[in-house]
């Protein structure tokens, strides 16, 4: 019997999935009528039948908390240009949306901006190393294909033409 393989170091490993191009978008809720918001690169799509995509939140995020409390959240995918959205909602804290142009819509904050625009309803949560893995069956779906989407490459921001 062989021993069981070693996991790559977490340099490595981020180096390499880092030279792949992720869309970039902020995952948002709204909980006791305040609007919270995270920067995610883990999102696609996982089953057309039913429509369910895939977000991955760290363990102990405030925004996983809220999500499991209210059971619903919108993913934001960000457009070229958005940059600056895209660091402010990967800082930790309160408040990253005020001063940011946002609505409500279906409950939930949309962003001012974004590419594309969808609304989910939790469908599952699963367990997956330092992560929680989103599970979200869609509701609501807009996209303006006008605007072309910000991707993140080899930690930095690209804007797809």
């Amino acid at each position: 019997m062989s021993a069981a393989p070693e996991p790559i170091s977490s340099e490595r490993f981020r180096a390499v999935l880092g030279s792949v191009p992720q869309p970039v978008s902020v995952v948002s809720t709204c909980c006791d009528g305040r609007p919270h918001g995270s920067t995610v690169s883990a999102l696609c799509s996982l089953s057309l039948q039913p429509p369910l995509v895939l977000v991955s939140l760290e363990r102990h995020s405030e925004l996983l908390e809220l999500i499991r409390r209210t059971g619903r959240y919108a993913i934001n995918i960000l457009a070229r240009g958005q940059e600056a959205l895209a660091l402010r909602f990967a800082q930790k804290g309160q408040d990253k949306l005020a001063g940011v142009q946002w609505r409500a819509e279906h409950g939930l904050p949309r962003l001012g901006g974004a590419q594309s625009f969808l609304v989910c309803e939790v469908h599952e949560l699963v367990s997956a190393g330092d992560h929680i893995i989103v599970i979200g069956l869609v509701c609501e779906a807009q996209a303006q294909p006008d605007l072309h989407p910000l991707v993140y490459r080899e930690q930095t921001f690209w804007g797809l033409a």
